[in-house]
């Protein structure tokens, strides 16, 4: 493995997901993967420089869905590698409660 992918692997990206709850209901979105192919997704994202795990949480969700949601708690820490080890991602799990929805 080159010092490179090493590296990539070392220092792994930062996203969150939210998992909301509503009714019963949850919070998805509809996003198509490498291959084309339609999955379901959590909404989800990369942390940005200076953002709290909360505050990203809460834009990304807004920004995928045009739901406010409410950051509850951390369900767990996932950190997951492309195979050819290029580059890395820790993704925080993080229970949210769907708060408004603004569709436009």
């Amino acid at each position: 493995m080159s010092t490179e992918m090493l590296r990539n692997m070392a220092r792994p990206r930062v996203t969150v997901a939210a998992i909301g709850e509503r009714g019963g209901r949850f919070l998805v979105v509809e996003e198509r993967d490498d291959r084309g192919e339609l999955v379901i997704n959590q909404p989800a994202g990369h942390v940005e420089c200076g953002e709290s795990l909360p505050q990203a949480l809460i834009r990304e969700t807004y920004e995928e869905t045009g739901w406010y949601v409410e950051p509850r708690a951390l369900v767990g820490a996932y950190l997951w590698a492309k195979q050819d080890g290029s580059v890395s991602y820790l993704r925080m799990a993080i229970a949210a409660e769907p708060d408004r929805h603004e569709p436009e």
